[in-house]
């Protein structure tokens, strides 16, 4: 549901960065730094790596493991997750992208689901919190919000609606301050 207006205030990533196992070397960084290799601990114990990925597939299912770690999902809440993100590769597999048409559609269709869900009133601020925490994921590990975006899994209501519950989550254990 990110649409060229709310994409403005998401910043975009730039700079080139070099992909080690398990770690990103960002420019101006060490390799290798504590928090790194933190995150690279945490990105392993999420489970339900499907067999024969191919080399891209592999790619994103390390980059979501590390954009789970970063968001403090705990284990069952990350796998959870990453199935969403494998299922959805798998559905759109082989298939043309979507046509702006089919993408503001889909839009609609998850706004209408989720405002269904959370109500009317309460829609706005849920929605805040997934960006929030989409922008906190990406300020870590830059690169989850042009996947979003280009993948269309920023439609897809439990997707966003999980974000929305760790993003509450997080503000909980935080004492409710953002």
């Amino acid at each position: 549901m990110i649409d060229q207006t709310e994409q403005a205030d998401i910043p975009e990533h730039t700079d080139a960065t070099t992909e080690q196992p398990g770690i990103t070397e960002q420019p101006g960084t060490t390799a290798g730094t504590a928090e790194q290799m933190a995150t690279a601990s945490l990105a392993s114990q999420y489970e339900g790596t499907p067999y024969g990925l191919n080399e891209e597939a592999a790619a994103l299912d390390t980059r979501a493991r590390h954009w789970m770690a970063e968001a403090g999902f705990e284990r069952e809440m990350g796998t959870s997750m990453l199935s969403q993100i494998h299922r959805y590769e798998q559905s759109r597999a082989g298939m043309p992208p979507l046509t702006e048409n089919d993408a503001q559609l889909a839009m609609r269709t998850s706004a209408a689901t989720l405002r269904h869900l959370w109500g009317e009133d309460n829609f706005s601020e849920h929605m805040d919190l997934a960006r929030g925490l989409v922008q906190n994921i990406e300020a870590k590990r830059p690169g989850f919000t042009e996947y979003l975006a280009n993948s269309g899994l920023w439609n897809d209501p439990l997707f966003v609606s999980s974000l929305v519950f760790q993003a509450k989550r997080l503000l909980e254990a935080k004492g409710g301050q953002q």
